[in-house]
């Protein structure tokens, strides 16, 4: 009671209201079970919820059989994973109106991605994967079409390669486009999003005229990301022996860059050979 009064004297409203309604419940309890009656089901439960502790106060309304008391409390709080759960395990005979009216709640609420996550559990993977494109997300439409549990038509394919390919989503495109055999487009997707490991294994397998110009771009990408000593082995494979050195030398990887200095022509050599030089003068 003095939290109430203190309560409505802050202002606040909600908890003011709240604990009106527990202290009534407490009233009536006294004349039921004497005491203050705060030790009453419903008061305790209520308590609980005002403190979040929403398991304690389903384990109380369930101990005392008050099924739809529990449903009532977690609908209230739009926890329906929660009132499904204790519906389910308590066979309820709204259990499936449970679940239809979440689905309807989350459409209406545009929550499309969490309503393609409950159509995926209930085993709809067709309307899940729409969900997850209308959500918004492509990966999740994707990784479950790539999951083998389902066969998807065509065009909804081409929808998820072209929403990941908008999203960005750059290495997931080229994978799904891959395991689509569209080879050129996967490559196109992994250059893009700058997925050169895996440009790089599609084209020894399909393009291996392209996997020296892919080499030569990955380093330059690891240089632009300041990664020059990962750079170096790249630009090897690539025949860029020049970069290589360079490469080396800015990564002050000293001995690989004298490995690489031997096996050039004198004339190529011979300004990378002072520069080296310089540096072992320097360190002593």
């Amino acid at each position: 009671m003095i939290a109430e009064r203190c309560y409505a004297a802050l202002g606040d409203i909600s908890k003011t209201r709240y604990l009106h309604k527990v202290n009534t419940i407490a009233e009536y309890a006294r004349g039921e079970i004497g005491g203050d009656g705060t030790q009453h089901f419903m008061v305790r439960a209520k308590m609980a919820v005002l403190q979040h502790d929403f398991k304690v106060a389903e384990n109380i309304l369930v101990d005392q059989g008050q099924i739809d008391e529990c449903l009532d409390m977690y609908q209230e709080l739009h926890k329906w994973d929660e009132a499904i759960f204790v519906a389910e395990a308590k066979n309820h005979e709204n259990a499936a109106d449970l679940r239809s009216n979440y689905y309807t709640w989350l459409i209406d609420t545009g929550q499309e991605g969490q309503a393609a996550v409950l159509k995926e559990k209930e085993g709809d993977l067709q309307l899940a994967v729409q969900l997850y494109l209308k959500g918004g997300l492509a990966g999740r439409a994707a990784a479950l079409v790539q999951s083998g549990k389902m066969d998807c038509a065509r065009d909804i394919q081409e929808k998820i390669a072209t929403a990941l390919l908008r999203s960005g989503l750059y290495d997931k495109a080229g994978a799904f486009l891959e395991q689509l055999q569209e080879t050129e487009r996967a490559l196109d997707a992994y250059r893009k999003g700058h997925a050169y490991r895996n440009a790089v294994e599609l084209a020894r397998r399909e393009f291996p005229q392209l996997v020296v110009q892919l080499e030569l771009d990955w380093g330059d990408h690891l240089c632009q990301l300041k990664q020059v000593d990962m750079a170096v082995a790249h630009y090897i494979e690539a025949g860029q022996s020049t970069k290589a050195i360079e490469a080396a030398i800015l990564a002050r990887q000293w001995n690989k860059a004298i490995q690489i200095v031997d096996t050039q022509d004198p004339e190529i050599a011979q300004k990378y050979y002072k520069q080296i030089a310089r540096h072992f003068e320097t360190s002593k």
